[in-house]
């Protein structure tokens, strides 16, 4: 699947969710059966979970007055994005729940696609949410945590079984 209609669907998805259409898990579910191997399903929640941040990106840390001041500021001449991103924003109860319900998918990687090896955008990726400033993302935090350490507990794990194994 190439980014671009990776994208697509990702928009498409998205509006599914946001609207109230279908569940959060099921959306991520049916969302990661498109996925054929790891990289593709890790660019499938990379992709969510960048636009996620984008979004939010803008007001966490700060106060909602405070956020749309600086997006005001910022973005005089094209106000459609403030009130782009201040939509977004108040759907972030539904968003959340949809990129959480991406990361638990995250566990049945290895059986799914038979590796968990991540390729290290994502583990980036999954670095930056665990940056959020803001109480409201600490359900996103200890999750993209959790994946970053299974991450590298297998890496390490793997490491030791060559070690070992060579010395047999």
């Amino acid at each position: 699947m190439s980014t671009k209609q990776a994208n697509a669907l990702l928009i498409n998805v998205l509006s599914l969710v946001f609207y109230g259409q279908h569940d959060p898990e099921e959306v991520a579910q049916t969302l990661l059966a498109g996925a054929h191997d790891l990289d593709s399903a890790a660019d499938i929640v990379s992709n969510a979970v960048n636009e996620f941040l984008r979004v939010e990106g803008a007001f966490d840390g700060l106060l909602r007055d405070e956020a749309v001041r600086e997006l005001t500021k910022a973005n005089k001449d094209n106000l459609s994005i403030v009130i782009g991103l201040i939509q977004s924003h108040n759907q972030l109860s539904v968003r959340e729940k949809f990129v959480s319900a991406l990361l638990r998918q995250i566990t049945n990687f290895a059986t799914r696609y038979g590796s968990a090896r991540f390729p290290d955008e994502f583990i980036a990726t999954m670095s930056k949410i665990t940056s959020l400033k803001d109480k409201v993302y600490g359900e996103l935090k200890l999750l993209a945590s959790d994946i970053i350490l299974r991450s590298k507990a297998r890496l390490f794990l793997y490491s030791v079984c060559v070690i070992v194994c060579s010395y047999s």
